[in-house]
């Protein structure tokens, strides 16, 4: 794999093809880690090469690139780093209009409502594609994160964001997600499985306690039902019946006390889970492009979008890992 090397006005300067490691991280979260890259070379390499801070590193007509803004010496080694394309995205916020208690997109074509939600906040080098996703969306948001709040809004309605350097503009677009739940990929690709349900240190009955002293204190008491229904509806109260306190004296309403009973629960609830190799596969996922897979032995069975693409490049090649659902 090749990496261009460009200098702070994404210039050109070189071609990258001999390095210790490159690596990126493509991901659906907000945080620093989950959309970063790093580049490590010898000091000599470093000196030679003549990286600098704010300099680009990318791989043309793909999502995998973006600005130098880390350059760290460790040992005879120097790592250079910084947020993706997609990185970027995600250190900006939605803030209302003016007078307005939500930034709200009605009823509007995807590329159209991603341009509306990026506006200028990126200068000119994020563009919006202008071609018609085929897709509708709507959404209200209020000092959200740009890149978790363009992200939920097209996973609603079964699309993901595409983003590209073409050399001059990182382009986003909206692209339908492809789902693979038809195909097992545990089985047809005999990938590893690894299943569990655990629900040892699960309750599903909680008290909540308010304000007030004694028999005077605010009282609430939710159940959790087998189908995950939350209710306020007593249930039998016996062997399964796994009760905890919510002690929660300075709540400011009922309502509040209420919501964070429901947090708790949920918080709290049984674990299913199953992991399912799918590096070996031939298939080139993409973030938000859902999979599938059963574990026969449990009969567990899982339905998860693909949150985390991990590109790792180093002199056995190149190799991409995928990971999907929390």
């Amino acid at each position: 794999m090749e990496i261009i090397h460009a200098n702070e006005n994404l210039e050109e300067i070189q071609m990258l093809t001999q390095f210790n490691q490159y690596e990126a991280i493509s991901g659906l979260g907000s945080a620093y880690s989950d959309n970063d890259f790093e580049l490590q070379i010898t000091e000599a390499e470093f000196i030679a090469l003549g990286i600098g801070m704010n300099h680009h590193l990318y791989q043309l007509d793909s999502e995998w690139g973006g600005r130098i803004e880390n350059v760290e010496h460790v040992g005879a080694t120097v790592k250079s780093s910084g947020p993706t394309w997609r990185g970027m995205l995600a250190r900006k916020i939605i803030s209302p209009p003016a007078g307005q208690a939500y930034r709200t997109i009605t009823t509007m074509e995807a590329n159209q409502a991603i341009a509306a939600l990026v506006g200028s906040s990126l200068g000119s080098l994020f563009t919006v594609s202008t071609a018609n996703s085929g897709v509708t969306v709507s959404g209200s948001f209020r000092y959200t994160n740009l890149l978790g709040a363009i992200h939920s809004m097209l996973q609603q309605y079964g699309a993901r964001l595409a983003v590209v350097f073409n050399g001059t503009n990182v382009v986003l677009s909206a692209i339908p997600v492809i789902d693979y739940t038809d195909i097992e990929i545990s089985s047809e690709y005999n990938m590893p499985i690894e299943s569990g349900f655990l629900q040892g240190e699960a309750y599903n009955h909680i008290i909540a306690l308010g304000q007030g002293e004694l028999e005077e204190r605010q009282t609430i008491e939710l159940w959790r039902l087998d189908n995950g229904e939350i209710t306020s509806v007593a249930q039998a109260n016996n062997e399964n019946d796994k009760q905890t306190v919510l002690d929660y004296p300075n709540v400011e309403s009922l309502e509040e006390l209420t919501n964070k009973a429901v947090e708790k629960l949920i918080e709290h609830a049984p674990e299913q889970s199953i992991k399912i190799d799918l590096n070996d596969t031939s298939i080139n996922f993409e973030l938000g492009d859902v999979v599938g897979g059963a574990d026969a032995i449990t009969a567990l069975k899982i339905r998860k979008p693909i949150t985390q693409k991990i590109l790792k490049v180093d002199g056995d090649g190149k190799k991409i890992n995928y990971k999907a659902g929390d």
